[in-house]
């Protein structure tokens, strides 16, 4: 999907609504060349869902710390019309600091309207305790080398969502040295070993009493040498392991650097 962003300047770039069926309104990203080059595709399409949503607003905006998300990428935004639009409290998923909830209340509509600019600040300065919050609380843990180091949530985040499966499949596309094989040369850098494939064929003949006669023999043989760069299977899983064990040291860093109390205004 991000091979059809159209670059406006250089901090915008556009999906027409075009580029994928039943799309309303267009997307934007706002960020510069770099920051769109790292952006999962997964993200960019994950704006898409939404402009195909009813009564969605163009255009459906991704921001410079947009990230992978649930139905709608993290660090992105849209508006509904309020007649023809619809509310959704799922759209960030239910994430660490990232869900939303729908609460129901006896309140009518014509008492909220009266306390709507008082709500509309708490909102705004709850958001921007949440965030200072969010800066400031840190969770020690011990990284993939084992050192430890203090981490803020949002990086704690970046590591755990981003970084970490970027790991693993890094890890999992190593090349793994052959298993089974006899190697005729062993170095620092390869192992050489060589494989020989019989190829047959079958000859036919009558017996005495008349009886057909059917003998496989070897035709030739195509022998083959490889120079193998591979590591060792068990070690390129000994890796994955160490990184899913840092996944875990992650989550739990989350957890205890949400714990910090909100910070007051």
């Amino acid at each position: 999907m991000k091979e059809k962003l159209k670059q406006i300047n250089d901090y915008e770039w556009e999906l027409d609504k075009n580029v994928r069926e039943k799309m309303n309104v267009k997307c934007r990203i706002i960020a510069s060349k770099k920051i769109v080059e790292d952006v999962e595709d997964a993200a960019v399409e994950q704006l898409t869902n939404v402009a195909c949503l009813p009564g969605v607003m163009e255009p459906v905006v991704g921001l410079p710390d947009m990230h992978w998300g649930y139905g709608l990428p993290m660090g992105a935004c849209s508006a509904f019309d309020s007649e023809k639009g619809i509310i959704s409290s799922g759209l960030c998923g239910f994430d660490i600091n990232c869900g939303i909830n729908s609460i129901r209340t006896n309140l009518t509509f014509d008492e909220v309207r009266k306390k709507i600019n008082e709500l509309i600040q708490a909102d705004k300065e709850l958001a921007l305790r949440i965030s200072l919050t969010n800066q400031k609380a840190k969770a020690e843990m011990l990284d993939l080398d084992g050192k430890e180091v203090e981490l803020t949530i949002p990086e704690l985040i970046v590591l755990k969502n981003d970084i970490a499966p970027k790991l693993e499949e890094a890890a999992r596309a190593i090349p793994k040295l052959a298993n089974g094989v006899n190697f005729l040369e062993v170095t620092d850098n390869y192992k050489k070993w060589r494989s020989v494939q019989p190829y047959y064929k079958q000859k036919q003949s009558l017996s005495e009493k008349g009886h057909k006669i059917e003998e496989d023999y070897i035709d030739y043989y195509d022998v083959n040498e490889v120079t193998d760069y591979g590591i060792e299977e068990r070690n390129v899983f000994d890796e994955i392991d160490r990184i899913h064990e840092w996944q875990h040291r992650l989550k739990e860093a989350i957890n205890k650097a949400n714990r910090y109390e909100l910070v007051d205004l």
